[in-house]
């Protein structure tokens, strides 16, 4: 039986985020497992309307960008801008369904915000028995989502008729499942995330010298955090790791490509916490130890083969963490704070190391661990081979494309066997 799933989600590449990058790694493994796929996302100046990337359909449109949304909630008030993104949204999904001839919707993240345009959506696919599943790569009832945003998102999750919830990890379904016990259990899949590990793998001895001469990175040992530059992703205390670090390993580089676009709700904030990091450097002289540039999303995979350790520091929750899963799929050992769903990937003292999330034990956790590691490279071995062998096991993007593949088509054969009764 045929299947084209469409996906729809606020934004997708060159909009760069960790659903972006999700959509761009599993989306083309679907395609090669024999289903179509078509995404529905944002506009972006300069990007064709419609294009072909990686043999999925892309098509953007300005109903899907967050910020011409809010300039509409802004301008009418929240009921009349909720009756407008309905009608508005309605006649943007009608096209998509029909036009690309969709069999299943898997939409992404349309949780945290606009309930009017999820209830379009499972409107357009209800009128055309259409099952639709939600992705949730975040819990909305996490330290970082405020009141308003919680109290906006529950409806949408709990009143709107989703055929599955599907959170990428065992924490969001946790955290979210006892929150709302009002959602029957049978509701909820877990489908945890994959990654390519054809593209996310460990480079042979001539390859990562290549590679560090290339990023003119030779004869140091690099620590490699690819975190955004958000507060809740712990940047800075990872940064205040630098001085205890330097001591004991001179030579020593933290390469920090992720310094983060601006986001148009939180420019004034993430302009001010940029300026903290950059007076800690400043002040402590780690212009030499700390490397912050940004880099292409191709870099990223060569720059975590390059590396001696791999380090994901959140302080907030962090939902699940692919960070970690790409640095032991490249034979690093990594060290990660006891967030949310990283605990699930890292195995503590065996594919490398995981610390308290307290911001102010953060630093000095962090750096006992990278010392140690920089210190014993039969460590990081030992470290780094079993964090691959555990990435083959468990994180493989191919499992997470059956799991879609699967749960879609008994969506589908459900829908069609109601319709037929």
């Amino acid at each position: 039986m045929s299947l084209h799933i469409g996906i729809v989600h606020w934004a997708f590449p060159p909009i760069i985020g960790g659903v972006e990058m999700h959509l761009l790694s599993v989306g083309p493994e679907v395609v090669r497992q024999g289903a179509e796929v078509t995404v529905l996302c944002g506009s972006v100046e300069g990007e064709p309307e419609t294009e072909t990337v990686e043999n999925m359909t892309i098509v953007r449109r300005d109903g899907m960008v967050p910020e011409q949304l809010d300039t509409l909630r802004e301008r009418l008030g929240d009921e009349r801008a909720r009756e407008e993104i309905r009608t508005r949204s309605r006649r943007m999904f009608d096209t998509f369904l029909d036009t690309y001839a969709i069999d299943v919707v898997q939409a992404h993240n349309l949780h945290m915000d606009f309930p009017a345009l999820s209830e379009a959506l499972i409107e357009a696919c209800d009128a055309r028995n259409i099952p639709a599943y939600l992705v949730l790569h975040n819990p909305i009832f996490i330290d970082r989502i405020d009141e308003e945003q919680q109290n906006a998102a529950s409806p949408i999750l709990t009143d709107i008729a989703w055929e599955r919830l599907v959170p990428i990890s065992d924490y969001i379904h946790r955290v979210m499942s006892s929150t709302m016990p009002q959602i029957p259990e049978d509701r909820w899949t877990v489908i945890k995330h994959g990654i390519d590990i054809e593209t996310f793998k460990p480079a042979p001895p001539e390859r990562r010298r290549e590679l560090r001469k290339r990023f003119s990175f030779e004869g140091r040992p690099v620590i490699l955090h690819t975190g955004r530059f958000l507060p809740w992703k712990g940047i800075l205390p990872a940064i205040k790791a630098m001085p205890r670090i330097v001591r004991e390993v001179p030579d020593a580089l933290m390469v920090m490509p992720g310094r983060a676009e601006r986001v148009y709700k939180d420019a004034d904030e993430l302009d001010e916490y940029d300026a903290q990091i950059d007076r800690f450097i400043e002040e402590h002289e780690l212009q030499d130890h700390v490397h912050i540039q940004q880099y292409d999303r191709e870099d990223i995979p060569r720059l975590t083969a390059l590396a001696d350790i791999v380090i994901y520091t959140t302080i907030g929750q962090e939902p699940f963490g692919l960070v970690p899963v790409e640095g032991m799929a490249c034979g690093n050992p990594v060290v990660v704070t006891n967030s949310g769903g990283m605990v699930e990937s890292v195995v503590d003292g065996e594919t490398g190391f995981i610390i308290p999330r307290d911001e102010e034990a953060l630093p000095e956790a962090l750096a006992d661990r990278i010392v140690q590691l920089l210190m014993d490279p039969e460590l990081r071995g030992r470290m780094g081979a079993r964090g691959r062998r555990r990435v083959e096991e468990h994180f493989d993007r191919r499992r997470m494309a059956r799991d879609y593949i699967e749960l879609s088509r008994r969506l589908l054969e459900q829908a069609q066997s109601t319709a037929d009764a």
